[in-house]
């Protein structure tokens, strides 16, 4: 059985980086800097952080900001979330792991897992971008046993498009409304939360063995 996790926001916390990185990008591309709560409120309910803006300076901003926010710089600023390690260890003795990121960097993203000791917690790194998740997992290989954890939307229609069962954790990427609204199997607000509503979507199938 196959459990296919997300990073930013479900296993590393990216507040600091995202506000970073947002400082810097903005200036560069004639956009004021939003102030970090209304930042990050916004971006928890998928709004765009500022009421009048282009087309074209929204596209500036989210590529330059695709770009800059995976640099090692920035990256370094990223911490796992309280508890998260521990589960990891504990599913790599119970299912395949596989981390599927919406990253570009493949290199910057196998340093930091490396750097945070958590690379070897997974059997597979999928970095499908700019293809989606969805496919990233169709190519990959699944059952219809097999589990998506994420924090955002794409995580959950994932689960949904490949009929798969769907966790989401609310301390990420988006508001515990947002998700809930999107219908997941299992929505979470804690790791430990996490850990018992996985162990009991594994025993509904199979012993929680590999």
């Amino acid at each position: 059985m196959t459990i296919f996790i997300d990073l930013d926001g479900t296993i590393l916390h990216t507040f600091v980086r995202h506000i970073a990185t947002h400082h810097a990008v903005a200036p560069r591309v004639g956009l004021p800097i939003i102030p970090k709560e209304a930042y990050w409120r916004k971006k928890r309910e998928k709004q765009t952080p500022w009421n009048e803006i282009s087309q074209e300076q929204l596209k500036a901003y989210t590529n330059l900001f695709r770009i800059e926010t995976e640099r090692s710089i920035y990256l370094s600023l990223d911490t796992p979330v309280f508890g998260i390690k521990m589960l990891l260890k504990d599913l790599t003795k119970r299912v395949d792991l596989v981390l599927v990121t919406k990253r570009y960097n493949r290199t910057n993203t196998l340093f930091q897992l490396y750097d945070l000791n958590l690379l070897s917690c997974f059997t597979d790194v999928l970095t499908p971008f700019p293809s989606s998740k969805r496919d990233a997992i169709q190519t990959y290989g699944y059952t219809h046993r097999d589990i998506v954890i994420g924090d955002t939307e794409e995580d959950i229609e994932t689960a949904n498009e490949l009929t798969l069962r769907s966790v989401a954790v609310s301390w990420g990427m988006r508001s515990p409304t947002y998700l809930a609204s999107l219908g997941p199997t299992r929505l979470c607000h804690t790791v430990k939360q996490l850990k018992n509503n996985l162990f009991v979507l594994l025993k509904e199938n199979y012993p929680l063995t590999k």
